[in-house]
């Protein structure tokens, strides 16, 4: 009941489609590894913080040729609050939110070229450079921050005992590179949870003779 923490992995697939015409279908890729360490309050509330270690969000346009891939790589360090309360002997609930502090982000491409735009407003493209297009790479990360980088992430969480559970997950983000023209994607989940490997608590008393 002092503190609560969990490391785990992430990866969401999706498939986006327009809603005025059908050339702007696109699949999307976002794996992510994270740890989250929160400290007690009381046996209701928790707070802490969370760092994803690695986070990957990857755009591929199908009916593009020129530049039919966006993706973004970065590690962040979030501000974390967990609620949690008990329905009954069996079911619990409990409540996530996230909200990220300071990040480092690389974008692989820009609107109209192949090089992130950090890269490009640096000053910095370089044809024979192989590594140009790759977001993984940190020489042209941003530092980002509360103002210029917005993510909030939200996970409802109904658990039975220790073995199911089912979640809603809610996810935003809104990042600018070029000024005035933010970037906002969000994405809704839900989720079913089996855990092979559980572990319940379990009574014992002592008899005196």
């Amino acid at each position: 009941e002092k503190h609560f923490w969990e490391t785990g992995f992430w990866f969401n697939y999706s498939r986006d489609n327009a809603t005025t015409h059908n050339r702007a279908t696109s699949d999307v890729f976002n794996p992510n590894v994270y740890f989250r360490y929160l400290k007690g309050l009381n046996k209701y509330l928790y707070i802490g913080g969370r760092i994803d270690v690695f986070d990957n969000y990857i755009r591929i346009y199908q009916n593009l040729q020129n530049n039919s891939v966006f993706a973004t790589a970065g590690n962040y360090l979030y501000a974390s609050v967990l609620y949690k309360t008990n329905i009954c002997e069996s079911w619990n609930f409990q409540v996530f939110a996230d909200l990220a502090v300071l990040g480092i982000q690389n974008e692989g491409t820009a609107f109209a070229m192949s090089y992130s735009q950090n890269r490009i407003e640096s000053g910095g493209v370089d044809y024979q450079d192989p590594d140009m297009g790759d977001p993984s790479s940190y020489d042209y990360a941003e530092f980002k921050h509360l103002g210029n980088n917005f993510i909030v992430k939200t996970e409802y969480i109904l658990n039975y005992k220790k073995r199911i559970s089912i979640s809603y997950n809610w996810e935003m983000r809104r990042f600018s590179v070029v000024t005035d023209y933010p970037t906002t994607w969000g994405m809704h989940n839900i989720t079913f949870r089996f855990n092979i490997i559980h572990k319940e608590k379990r009574k014992t008393s002592k008899t005196k003779k």
